[in-house]
């Protein structure tokens, strides 16, 4: 198996609400299918792979998560999310596990890639342990997150990046975003992005 594509959230965790009321996991939803059917058209063999919603709680749903992406031995992971933060903050970006090289290289190729076909701010490859669901200031008055451990990026065995295709919350974001899910186009350029990486 070259790519595991895992669709960000689930039907019980709906993650980041958009500023039109829309939900990440009905655009990841629909994404995923067409991400995995542009990976074999690109000659990369890629399943889908979703979070389970009959398993209490956030741990124990990202391990048994871990633990059935690891078990497909896939050569990368990509993981469909979107940001949701106040503002016209703006552009995509990809997590990847701190000092992971091959994470880092699999991050940047695939916000570029995404970024390009959305019209957005390439934002880059950005190295996270814990969610922003909560944050703490240092000394310096810098933001850093202590959410929940991102464990999707640290306990899969293979190169993993959790791709942010845009900001749900500025309108121009989540119409660049939207549109290219419905022409198939994001799909065609992260597929094109996993397939360099992979170096197809």
């Amino acid at each position: 198996m070259d790519i595991a594509v895992v669709v960000g959230h689930s039907a019980d965790a709906k993650g980041a609400r958009a500023c039109d009321g829309s939900w990440e996991w009905d655009w990841m939803r629909q994404l995923g299918p067409q991400v995995v059917e542009a990976l074999r058209l690109e000659g990369v063999a890629a399943v889908e792979i979703l979070r389970s919603a009959d398993l209490d709680g956030y741990r124990a749903k990202m391990r048994d998560l871990c633990e059935r992406i690891n078990a497909v031995h896939p050569r990368a992971v990509l993981a469909l999310h979107w940001n949701a933060v106040p503002g016209d903050w703006s552009g995509t970006l990809a997590l990847h596990w701190p000092g992971s090289g091959r994470g880092e290289r699999l991050a940047a190729g695939l916000s570029r890639a995404a970024a390009t076909s959305l019209g957005l701010l390439d934002r880059g490859a950005v190295p996270q342990a814990r969610s922003w669901a909560s944050y703490e200031l240092d000394d310096l008055g810098r933001s850093h997150p202590t959410g929940p451990l991102l464990y999707i990026l640290r306990d899969t065995l293979a190169p993993c990046a959790v791709l942010e295709l845009g900001n749900s919350a500025n309108p121009t974001d989540l119409a660049a975003v939207q549109a290219g899910i419905q022409s198939g186009e994001l799909a065609l350029a992260i597929a094109r992005g996993c397939a360099a990486w992979l170096g197809r």
